[in-house]
């Protein structure tokens, strides 16, 4: 457990980076770092945490050569379409608040008939439903998320004027390198599975009488139970069952 808390997004990806590639990544062109860094993404942190994108699917949605307006991945399955852009920086290199507010425009990009998408992206936006798609729009950097950068994740994204409800159809997630790491551990404890420990919870309740408040419920092979518990009980399970592999048996986990 303790070699999982000191993983790192960077070093792993540099690692399988350089394994794929065959030569290192700070080797590469700036698209094709970005490339590489999206491809680390895809496989080692969201395929594990939601639905799996498959191998032929990520070398399709891959975006590269020119007129990509600012879009690396593209992936539509089931009227749900993933866009991520992604940004490698040298350790600790503050992000530049303009690759944010880009980011936050690609929608409208998209959407401008007076931009020319490439051959490539422009067939993944005609399988778009506009009307009723959802859009999980992520950007991540391996340099820093501080100051204006920062407060822009938060602020409302710029989207295309004939389009009335598209806002409330996108999901924004913005990570540095910071939270890569966090991400990543998440991902990688899920894999692992659930743990072996065991730890007891008690009810809320009187001392000597909290098994009264303790309701089971039969139905099927497995004892259910339902009870109200103290949170810190639940933060403690947190994070003495391996945190998030606590959650790996659910099979809603990626929703």
């Amino acid at each position: 457990m303790s070699e999982l808390l000191k993983e790192k997004a960077r070093d792993e990806f540099l690692r399988l980076g350089e394994k794929e590639q065959g030569v290192s990544v700070g080797g590469l062109n700036q698209k094709a770092q970005s490339l590489a860094a999206t491809k680390f993404y895809i496989r080692e942190i969201y395929n594990p945490q939601k639905v799996q994108v498959e191998e032929d699917d990520l070398d399709e949605g891959l975006i590269d050569g020119a007129n990509d307006l600012g879009c690396d991945f593209i992936y539509r399955n089931d009227g749900h379409t993933l866009i991520v852009q992604a940004k490698y920086r040298r350790t600790g290199t503050p992000e530049d608040a303009a690759s944010i507010s880009h980011f936050q425009s690609i929608l409208q990009r998209f959407r401008n008939p007076n931009l020319k998408a490439n051959k490539h992206l422009g067939e993944a936006l005609a399988e778009i439903n506009w009307d009723s798609d959802t859009f999980e729009l992520i950007f991540f950097t391996f340099g820093k998320l501080e100051g204006q950068a920062r407060k822009l994740t938060g602020q409302q994204a710029a989207y295309p004027t004939d389009i009335s409800d598209l806002a409330e159809r996108c999901d924004w997630r913005f990570f540095d390198e910071n939270d890569l790491n966090v991400e990543l551990r998440s991902a990688r404890n899920l894999q692992r599975g659930a743990s072996s420990k065991a730890i007891k919870l008690y009810p809320v309740g009187p001392k000597g009488k909290r098994g009264s408040s303790v309701v089971e419920v039969q139905a099927g092979e497995y004892r259910s139970f339902i009870m109200a518990l103290d949170a810190r009980q639940l933060i403690k399970a947190y994070e003495e069952l391996d945190k998030d592999a606590i959650f790996s048996l659910n099979i809603r986990n990626f929703i």
